[in-house]
């Protein structure tokens, strides 16, 4: 799902805002390992749209606060190669020069910072497949299926193998540009056709690459072996039930994903942004149960 706005998380000690690393002059980055490991803590994560609580400072300085983002391509300064957005395999040339850029500029302000870009998969807005294109899902009327209401998106036919193998052809691109340290998939279930999307995905982008999967508060054990770390996007948060749910799934995560592990907890406000009190439960659930990286938003429907 999209964030219309995100807020960064503030501990009861210091704000995430401020988790940033040092200042390098040094061109050259570090090792996508060592940008993990050699990050403070607590660490903030952006979900597609940045921070609004960060005035007077430019767009990257705020982007660079976080230690870890996963966005759109065209976020990145990545553009698809072709007319149709979603039937594109290939990435044009220019862009993946200033994607590269970008990342660099990005990297100098903030030298741990870990790059992903999602490859819709799921669902999409009406104009990312030609109207009619099989590989938009259908009901049994005939009808494109509702995807994500709030977006007013469509669904996207995972079920297909020849669209799962084109999935896993436009993750590939983006690795080998340089720009992303890897993709993130949302809408993340445990079922045959993700499986076999997960199994082509890897295959696609290498051993190394990073893959985030939103998997809400739920566990997946069947593709856990090919995902580096959940977007635990944690839409249920009002009740203990709630919050031992999502400490036990974050602590599975913590153990049974692959390394290296990159696990995002998130959690929305229930009445205001100064809902201290989830900020901070929020930051402390994610420093004693992982290693991984926080965020306080807004609900969808905003």
């Amino acid at each position: 799902m999209h964030r219309v706005m995100l807020i960064l998380a503030v501990s009861g000690l210091a704000a995430l805002a401020l988790a940033v690393g040092p200042r390098t002059e040094k061109t050259a980055e570090k090792p996508l390992q060592r940008r993990i490991a050699e990050r403070t803590y607590p660490s903030v994560f952006q979900a597609w749209n940045p921070a609004e609580n960060v005035k007077g400072e430019s767009k990257p300085a705020t982007v660079a606060r976080h230690d870890l983002i996963f966005h759109g391509p065209g976020f990145f300064g990545l553009r698809w190669k072709g007319k149709s957005y979603g039937l594109a395999t290939a990435l044009e040339d220019e862009s993946i020069v200033a994607g590269r850029k970008r990342r660099a500029k990005l990297l100098k302000l903030n030298p741990n910072l870990v790059l992903l870009a999602e490859i819709r998969y799921r669902d999409a807005w009406k104009g990312f497949l030609p109207a009619g294109h099989k590989w938009w899902m259908r009901g049994r009327d005939g009808t494109a299926a509702p995807g994500w209401a709030e977006g007013k998106f469509l669904k996207l036919d995972y079920t297909s193998a020849d669209y799962r193998a084109h999935v896993a052809a436009r993750c590939k691109p983006v690795v080998a540009s340089g720009v992303g340290d890897g993709v993130m998939l949302d809408w993340w279930r445990d079922d045959e056709h993700r499986l076999a999307l997960i199994k082509a995905v890897r295959a696609a982008v290498g051993e190394k690459a990073l893959i985030v999967a939103n998997a809400n508060d739920r566990t997946t054990p069947k593709t856990a072996s090919y995902i580096n770390g959940y977007f635990m996007e944690c839409t249920r948060s009002k009740t203990p039930a709630d919050w031992k749910r999502i400490a036990r799934t974050l602590r599975w995560a913590e153990h049974n994903l692959r390394k290296p592990r990159v696990n995002c907890l998130e959690t929305w406000f229930h009445k205001s942004r100064r809902d201290l009190h989830l900020m901070r439960a929020t930051t402390t659930l994610a420093l004693t149960h992982s290693d991984g990286y926080c965020l306080f938003g807004d609900p969808n429907p905003l």
